[in-house]
């Protein structure tokens, strides 16, 4: 039993299920699914993608996740509790995944990998949020990560930008649109910043110093030298070639082990407070090798008695590329370094360094170059060093700390540092007495007053111990060494300034036991006489002699009080001594040292030493003061702690005196300004920390506020003195500072004193904003810079005194020194003030309810003011934004806002709609600002509040100009996108408040203006358009999205155009009978609507278009308006990407069914309504096609039939025209030129020749209605040129001639009859290929509705054959498949959800004028016309009935012959049109040989002919195809008809049979007279190689022959019997006679040509003696040869009764490529004139005949003879004149209509010969040539002239170019010919 769960709600499917179970579920992997049941085993629900699809699915196959429900019941609706990130990476994966798929298919593999592995990255990331293994810090940080992948992702793939706050997406309920705005702002900036590897770059903007710590750790030394070293590391400036770091000192044994074994794997040190500075400099690491051991060289003793520093090497690596991976935020900072220590001498050593850094070493020339190594790490930390040892512990522990030489960026209050660095620069010794120069070793020491030594207090570096004395370096035989060591001189601060350094100098002997011999001393004083440091910088030292200290220590005069070096010669200055009898000076000798100074007690300023010291030095109080104040700041900052302490205490003494306190009151304005300079920014952080923890002045307060007070009063007194307003700007500039003093003096005053001095300060305090106050209203531009400056600083003030004072208090001194400028101030001070406001709106003031209230009034109406005079809209809308920010955070905590809600509306909603609209007409980059602040005043606002807003006017006609406003500025903000295009989240929020204020305005228009006296038609149309306009915004379309994405919009809003459309349809219902007024405008509107595909909304808003015809039905009697503005619109619309099949469904379906239930017009609504369902039909077929650019064809096809819609039951001319131009458009891109005239012919039909005025219409300007149908006619001749189809173009060529002949336009008359005659030209001598025609059809579901299961007929392009045709047919269909077979497919394929295409060739029938079938057409204009303008084609499918017979295949092969004809001709608007009718006619056996034979007589006929009139032709197709005929091998050629049709059995199965039977035997006998014509064409063209094969020919000939004329064969034997009967008609059916029909065809009824009325001219001619001689004819043979002309009678046997009504026609050999349809060969051998030619210009016959009857056909094909071909290729030989033969009299000639050409008349001089008479016997062959004879007329003879008057014959065709040409020249030279000219 099925039960409720009450746990189980939430699961995720963790298998595949298919679902095929009953009512099963299918399910994938990742699906969501809420659980409503649950019964054995089994759950029962659905799946959050699909809630309408509900089943089972098994229990084991889902797994359960934590859920909460927020809504109950039946209807319930569940969310997952889960970690916010780990969603977003789910949804995330979801959308980016099919934008990946997406990527693949259109071969972008760089970002398809790029995502792949950042989606990879986000699961393993999913996976680790989810374990629960990581730590709080961990989770934050991979948060962190995730969030700037996703970031980077959406950037890169351009979806929507993701709005958050601590790396979390904001919840859009819980903030205010302003805030959400500056979220989304802020959210900009940081995607720009997010790194695909997960981290966030910085932008570039001024932050706190952080200082940097690098650590050094030395990891390995190879290729030590065997002895014992020193290895010195330091940080080194390579631009000041100086060191900024103490020594890390390493010693390294023989062995190449560290000295000390606790550091052998811990051998590291830490580089201390490297800040920006330090990052920025050329940063290098230097290695400093030393020996230790004995002076000799080559000392083999391993334990020398003496040991020595002697230098060794050098090595440098450079590091800044370690800081630059710091500074981009890479997570590793830290590097590997490699580093070769170069081996030098003694005298190279000093500048080894510096020549390391320049490249002025070459690596390999140093001796065990490279072989010495030193492998160390680097890495670089953030922070100070008390925090990186707190995040490292393990990492610092026994570290070696390395100070820098100098100060850090930031010296903090707990900084404590006093480190002297000494550096033993170089030394100048004279040689003496000695031979060789001195070994001199270096002992320095720090002694005290007493002449002690110090203790440890020199540290020769890091890592080693501290020591008493340190010994320099030695320099073998160099009395000029350079040592260039650094110590460290750490001396306690209560014996510095009594100390010196004493340095002793020794010169050290090579032999081991020998003592250093001292040669003198130096020494150096650490402070001065008036007890300031020792100045920084190199210090030349006076060397004294002497050999042994103990002499100078017992001396009476002690050392110190000689000079130490020539700075301390002064010339008015007694010394002691200036010599010491123990220690004479060296002159020519001096020792070089160079001191810093590191310490934040002990200064080198002596001015700064007396202000620290001003107990002992108060006469010099003043003096100190001054000098502060004029100090750049460098030592200021240093002892920044110290000073202010002294300060403070300076001014809390009672011994202050008046002029005392204000001079410390200007250090103090002066130290807190140094805090604003940019070089001391960083030590704000100093200064606050000393106020809030070092600060110790209770009784500061009175001092300051008194001092401050008195400078306002200064201030007010110097209004006209600009040049001391600097100093007041200072003053004001460190308001905050001098506030966060006296508050904490008064912290310190109420902790020892309580509340004693309360009064005291509150009144000091409002005397202080009093004087504010009266500074403020001075109206001054002398002051307005300082006013400025005290209003940018005051907020800082009142925030420190809100500690003290309550918010009420400050409060209404804000408002004071807000209403205190003057309205008509400065524009400066204008600007300062509202900064002072905003500041104030950002302050804790509008957190507090209390303060608020009192300063929210103040702000609306200064706010008011700017945004009306649409001044500084930028800082009024950034006010407007924090209050309404605090007023939504009001409302979230519960806080009454309504009162606030009312003030802010009352006096800011107007305001804020004016400047919202001039931004929006000007594009403001301003618009998405204000329009969040507008947004977040709509949120603020609910029923309660819009009422009391609407309350506000009392009076229609202002209630009426709000809300016009309002819908005006609505209207503009869902048409402009005012914000970004991936704000989306922003767009929505915004959207969701836009429709809840529709919503209000619905219900205020419903209310105020519907009833009759107050009812606004303009309003209510605004409305609708706005509602309409919110409800087609592309961001709404959720259609467009992915289901990820559509689902979450749900979630949270739901779909806001149901919402919108329901409140539409409500509106509409309201208005009852007023809805006439709104029609038709309201159509497009609505249409737009109803067309966004959601079935919801569509179903719930189409019945509207019913209740506009219903009303127009009841208004006017008939919806005219209604109807045309639908189908403008429609087609509008459609054409934009509007609308579905499922439209057209339901419209059809939902106002169908509402017009059935209405009477009296429901017939009329009805119709309207399909046909609107057929323009939707048509206008999506063409829409889907339109989308494809590889499918033009189709296009067209959707085009022609839009077109016929709108000629036809539409009736829209405009709509007409534009689609004509788009199927012009079309052929024009495709090159149909031809179809593209006609196309533009369309556009000529609709106009006429009038002098009427037509507007402008699309390309056309305005013009005379003749000037726009001229243009057209122009352009369709021009493409009727292009096609070629001039025949086309001559009418229109006629046509505007005419024109222009009436309009006496006669240079356009030329320009005309010249094209015309160009035309001529053309038609007669340019080559025009024969476009094939092939049969298409297109079967199964795959088509569209306008191609299923349809049949056309596609006209080829040039040269185009079936294979061509069909590749590029399947590649406009590439998912169809080709049926191999031209049989009909069966129903399984039509109804198939597939695509099949069946293509096959089809022959054209033309029909024909008669005109151009006459004698004297040119060949190429009656070429032209057989396979143009054809509207019936024809299709012949062989097949086999019954079995059939394998020896003789012709018994049983059938023909099915199909007659096709089109809806239209060919060419025409479209090069297809589909198939409106077959015939189908089945030929039997016989008649299947009757066609074949006729098809290869007419083949060979055709071969004869064209060789005939060109000898220069390639002989082999004639050789092919008489080798073909003669010597047939494949089928057996007639000897297999013979055998199948030729016998008694065949004969007598019926009586036809006879007949059929008896035509194939003339065909034979037809076949061998033309086959011996081409066999003498043949001999005389094959060249010398091919004779043997021509001879072969002749012999086979010959066989046949005999085999055929046998008295026992076949045919003989039956043309035997036949040819008495024969002779008795002969009279009477003479093939002269016209009645008798000379062949047809059983399914057509085109008339065709035949040679047969030649046979009774020249068919009697004998064959020349060497021809019959070659064939082997005997005379016995020639007379049965010439018997054959009897056989031309025997076609008066077919009886003329069985062919009427049906004209005969001709088709091609199945399987056959050459067309041989008569009117493929007919007239070959004319030329030009109609003439035959053959041999030389000497010698030339002509033949022209034609004959042509009418009747219908069933049982015979046509009967002809070709005896003409025999007689005119052997006319050459009768005689050597010209002559000409001719078969009739001329007729009369007439003009072919719409064509211009004239029938061919006799030339002059030709007498016209008269046909023959036949005779009912033979003419044997003598007597063919008398009648030969009587009908040539030589052509140099001349005829008698003609009596007969005629009318002037007209101009012949050859000569009609010629003629119009003439006239053409005639007209430009402004004549005019006649008719009769010539």
């Amino acid at each position: 039993m099925w039960t409720s769960t009450r746990s189980a709600k939430f699961g995720v499917a963790i298998y595949n299920f298919d679902g095929k179970v009953k009512h099963g579920l299918a399910l994938s992997v990742g699906d969501t699914v809420h659980i409503k049941e649950e019964c054995c085993g089994w759950y029962r629900g659905y799946a959050l993608k699909n809630k309408a699809l509900k089943g089972i699915f098994p229990i084991a196959y889902v797994h359960l996740r934590q859920c909460r429900v927020d809504v109950e019941g039946p209807d319930e609706t569940l969310a997952a509790i889960e970690d916010p990130v780990v969603g977003e990476v789910c949804y995330v994966l979801r959308e980016w995944s099919i934008i990946w798929k997406k990527l693949y298919t259109v071969h972008q593999i760089q970002t398809f990998n790029v995502i792949q592995e950042v989606m990879c990255e986000l699961i393993g990331y999913r996976r680790e949020l989810i374990s629960g293994t990581l730590t709080q810090e961990a989770i934050l940080e991979l948060r962190s990560k995730i969030t700037s992948k996703i970031d980077w992702g959406n950037k890169l793939l351009n979806l929507d930008l993701v709005p958050r706050a601590n790396n979390e997406q904001v919840d859009v309920e819980k903030i205010s649109p302003v805030e959400l705005f500056h979220i989304h702002h802020k959210s900009t900036v940081m995607s720009k910043g997010a790194t695909i590897r997960g981290s966030i770059r910085e932008q570039q903007k001024k932050r706190d110093v952080v200082l940097q710590q690098l650590v050094f750790i030395l990891t390995n030394c190879t290729g030590t030298p065997g002895q014992e070293i020193e290895i010195h590391f330091f940080l080194y400036d390579g631009k000041l070639m100086k060191p900024f770091s103490e020594k890390f000192i390493v010693r390294v044994t023989r062995q190449g082990m560290l000295v000390r074994p606790d550091k052998q794997h811990n051998c590291a040190a830490v580089f201390t407070d490297l800040g920006e500075k330090d990052a920025s400099r050329e940063a290098y690491v230097v290695a400093l090798v030393y020996r230790l051991g004995s002076l000799k060289e080559g000392e083999t003793s391993k334990i020398p008695c003496m040991f020595y520093r002697r230098p060794y090497g050098c090595g440098v690596n450079r590091i800044n590329e370690l800081f630059d991976l710091i500074n981009n935020d890479d997570e590793l900072a830290e590097k590997e370094f490699a580093m070769k220590i170069f081996l030098c001498s003694e005298s190279e050593f000093p500048n080894m360094t510096e020549n390391l850094i320049k490249r002025q070493v070459s690596i390999g020339t140093k001796n065990l170059a490279g072989s010495f190594n030193v492998y160390f790490t680097l890495k670089l930390l953030r922070g100070n060093l008390n925090k990186v040892r707190e995040t490292d512990p393990l990492l610092f522990k026994g570290i070696a700390v390395a100070v820098k030489i100098g100060f850090p960026d930031v010296i903090m209050p707990d900084t404590l540092r006093n480190d002297l660095f000494l550096t033993l620069v170089r030394g100048e010794f004279e040689k003496g007495s000695k031979t060789a120069p001195k070994n001199v070793e270096v002992r320095i020491t720090v002694i005290d007053k007493f002449g002690k030594e110090l203790p440890d207090c020199i540290c020769p570096g890091t890592g080693d111990m501290r020591v008493a004395e340190y010994n320099s370096s030695v320099f073998y035989h160099s009395n000029s060494p350079k040592w260039n060591e650094t110590v460290r001189l750490a001396i306690p601060i209560e014996s510095f300034h009594c100390s010196h350094v004493r340095l002793e100098f020794r010169h050290c002997s090579r032999k081991d036991k020998a003592e250093k011999k001292l040669m003198g001393f130096a020494f150096l004083k650490l402070a001065a006489e008036d007890s300031t440091a020792l100045s920084d910088g190199p210090h030349d030292l006076f060397l004294y002699k002497c050999d042994d200290l103990r002499k100078v220590r017992n001396s009476e005069v002690p050392y110190t009080s000689l000079p130490s070096s020539a700075s301390d010669i002064i010339p008015d200055k007694s010394y002691l001594a200036i010599t010491h009898p123990s220690c004479p000076r060296a002159d020519k000798e001096l020792i070089c040292v160079d001191t810093v100074l590191c310490s934040t007690k002990l200064t080198q300023n002596a001015d700064l030493l007396g202000l620290l010291k001003w107990k002992t030095r108060p006469n010099k109080i003043y003096h100190n003061l001054e000098k502060l104040i004029k100090s750049d700041g460098d030592d200021t900052v240093k002892f920044l702690q110290d000073i202010l302490d002294a300060l403070f205490n300076m001014i809390s003494t009672e011994s202050a005196d008046a002029l005392r306190s204000p001079l410390i009151f200007k250090a103090l304005v002066h130290i807190f300004n140094l805090m604003e300079d940019e070089r001391f920014e960083n030590f704000k952080s100093v200064l606050d920390a000393y106020i809030e923890t070092s600060f110790s002045g209770p009784l500061v307060y009175r001092e300051m506020l008194g001092c401050l007070r008195e400078t306002l009063d200064h201030l007010m007194s110097t209004t006209d003195a600009p040049s001391v307003q600097e100093q007041f700007q200072k003053c004001f500039k460190v308001l905050e500072y001098m506030s966060k003093c006296i508050v904490e003096s008064q912290i310190l005053y109420m902790r020892a004193f309580g509340n004693k001095n309360a009064e005291e300060f509150k009144c000091l305090i409002t005397g202080v904003f009093d004087m504010m106050t009266r500074v403020l209203e001075i109206n001054s531009q002398v002051i307005s810079a300082t006013q400025g400056a005290l209003l940018k600083n005051l907020p800082g003030m009142f925030l420190q005194l809100s500690r003290l004072q309550p918010m009420v208090d400050l409060s209404q001194m804000i408002l004071n020194i807000i209403s205190a400028i003057p309205k008509n101030a400065h524009a400066d001070l204008d600007h300062s003030k509202l900064k002072f406001m905003k500041q104030i709106a950002k302050s804790v003031f509008f957190k507090t309810f209390e303060a608020k209230c009192k300063l929210l009034p103040l702000y609306v109406s200064q706010l008011r003011r700017h945004l009306t005079h649409q001044a500084e809209i930028k800082l009024c809308t950034n006010i407007l934004a924090e209050v309404l920010a605090s007023l939504h955070t009001d409302h979230q905590l519960g806080v009454p806002l309504k009162p606030n809600v009312h003030v802010l509306l009352d006096g800011l909603l107007d305001a804020v709609m004016q400047v919202l609209m001039q931004q929006c007409k000007a594009n403001s980059t301003l618009t998405s600002r204000v329009v969040s602040c507008l947004a977040s005043m709509l949120k603020l606002m609910d029923e309660q509040s819009y009422r009391q807003l609407i309350l506000r006017y009392a009076d229609k006609q202002p209630l009426r100009d709000f809300l016009e406003r309002m819908m005006k500025l609505l209207q503009e903000l869902v048409e402009k996108d005012a914000y970004p295009k991936d704000w989306f989240v922003m767009k929505m929020a915004t959207n969701h408040l836009i429709l809840h204020m529709v919503q209000f305005l619905s219900q205020t228009i419903s209310e105020q203006f519907l009833r009759a006296s107050d009812f606004d038609s303009a309003l209510w149309k605004m409305y609708f358009h706005l509602a309409v306009s919110f409800l087609i915004q592309p961001c709404l379309q959720l259609e467009q999205f992915s289901p990820a994405k559509r689902q979450k919009i749900k979630e949270i809003y739901g779909d806001m155009r149901v919402r919108m459309g329901y409140e539409i349809l409500s509106m509409w219902q309201n208005l009852g009978d007023r809805k006439i007024n709104f029609l038709p405008s309201m159509v497009g509107p609505f249409l737009e609507v109803t067309l966004i595909p959601e079935t919801e909304l569509r179903r719930a808003t189409l019945p509207m278009f019913f209740d506009m015809m219903k009303c127009e039905q009841e208004k006017y009697g008939n919806f005219q308006q209604v109807e045309n503005e639908l189908i403008d619109k429609l087609d509008i619309m459609l054409s934009a990407d509007k609308g579905d099949y499922e439209y057209k469904q339901l419209f059809n379906a939902i106002l169908l069914a509402k017009v059935q239930t209405v009477s009296g017009w429901q017939e009329s609504g009805t119709a309207f309504i399909q046909s609107v369902a057929k323009l939707l039909e048509r206008l999506l077929d063409y829409r889907n096609i339109l989308e494809s650019e590889d499918n033009r064809e189709k296009r067209m096809t959707c085009t022609m039939n839009l077109l016929n819609f709108y000629k036809g039951e539409g009736n829209r001319r405009d709509m007409y025209i534009r689609y004509i131009y788009k199927l012009f458009d079309l052929h024009r891109a495709c090159g149909n030129h031809t179809e593209a005239a006609f196309t533009l012919q369309l556009h000529a039909e609709l106009l006429g020749w009038a002098d009427q005025l037509l507007p402008e219409e699309g390309m056309f300007t305005s013009q005379m209605e003749w000037q726009r149908k001229e243009l057209i006619y122009q352009k369709i001749i021009a493409e009727f040129d292009k096609g070629k189809s001039w025949e086309y173009g001559l009418p229109l060529c006629e046509t505007l001639a005419g024109v222009y002949k009436e309009r006496i336009m006669y240079e356009k008359l030329s320009n005309i009859l010249q094209t015309q005659a160009e035309f001529y030209q053309k038609i007669l001598r340019q080559h025009r290929p024969e476009p094939e025609y092939f049969r298409v059809g297109f079967f199964g579901q795959g088509f569209p509705l306008f191609l299923r299961n349809k049949i056309f007929v596609y006209r080829g392009n040039e040269y185009e054959k079936l294979a061509t045709f069909q590749q590029r047919l399947q590649s406009e269909f590439r998912g169809a498949s080709i049926l191999g077979s031209i049989s009909p497919p069966s129903e399984s394929v039509k109804m198939s959800d597939g695509q099949c295409i069946q293509i096959c060739s089809v022959k054209p029938l033309p029909d024909i004028d008669s005109c151009f079938l006459g004698q004297g057409v040119p060949e190429r204009v009656r070429n032209f016309y057989k396979v143009n303008l054809v509207q019936r084609f024809q299709m012949d499918r062989p097949f086999h009935r019954g079995e059939k017979d394998e020896s003789n295949e012709f018994k049983t092969l059938y023909i099915e012959r199909t007659v096709m004809k089109t809806c239209s001709k060919l060419p025409g608007l479209l090069r297809w049109f589909e198939i409106e009718s077959n015939e189908i006619i089945e030929l039997c056996p016989v008649e299947v040989a009757i066609y074949t034979m006729e098809c290869m007589n007419q083949e060979l006929r055709l071969l004869v002919m064209q060789y005939a009139n060109d000898s220069s032709l390639s002989i082999n197709p004639l050789t092919m195809r008489l080798n073909g005929v003669i010597d047939a091998a494949v089928q057996g050629g007639g000897t297999k008809y013979q055998e199948a049709f030729f016998t008694d059995n065949f004969l007598s199965q019926s009586s036809e049979n006879m007949v059929y039977v008896r035509q194939l035997k003339l065909l034979f006998a037809e076949q061998l007279q033309i086959v011996e014509s081409a066999l003498y064409l043949h001999r005389k063209l094959v060249p010398p190689n091919m004779l043997p094969l021509h001879r072969r020919f002749e012999e086979k000939f010959v066989e046949m022959k005999q085999g055929i004329q046998k008295p026992e064969s076949p045919i003989m034997r039956q043309l035997g019997i036949e040819l008495g009967e024969m002779s008795k008609h002969s009279s009477s059916s003479s093939l002269s006679s016209h009645s008798t029909p000379l062949g047809s065809n059983r399914s057509s009824g085109v008339y065709c040509e035949s040679f047969a009325d030649t046979s009774s001219v020249i068919s009697d001619m004998p064959i020349p003696e060497d021809h019959r001689s070659n064939c082997g004819r005997s005379e016995k043979s020639h007379s049965s040869v010439a018997s054959w002309d009897h056989l031309s009678s025997t076609s008066s046997l077919i009886s003329p009764e069985k062919f009427k009504g049906q004209r005969p026609e001709s088709g091609c050999v199945p399987g056959h490529s050459s067309p041989c349809h008569p009117s493929r060969w007919q007239s070959t051998l004319s030329n030009s004139s109609g003439e035959l030619t053959i041999g030389d210009n000497s010698s030339s016959s002509s033949v022209s005949s034609a004959s042509s009857g009418k009747g219908r056909r069933k049982d015979n094909l046509k009967l002809s003879t070709d005896t003409a071909i025999h007689s005119a290729v052997h006319s050459k030989l009768l005689s050597s004149n010209t002559f000409t033969v001719r078969d009739k009299a001329p007729s009369t000639p007439s003009v072919v209509p719409g064509h211009g050409l004239a029938k061919k008349s006799e030339p002059d001089g030709a007498a016209p010969v008269l046909p023959p008479k036949r005779s009912q016997s033979s003419v044997s062959s003598p007597s063919s040539l008398a009648a030969l004879a009587a009908v040539i007329t030589p052509k140099n003879q001349e005829a008698k002239p003609d009596k007969r008057k005629d009318p002037p014959p007209p101009i012949p065709a050859r000569n009609a170019s010629a003629h119009l040409t003439l006239r053409a020249t005639l007209f430009r030279e402004g004549k005019k010919m006649s008719d009769n000219d010539n």
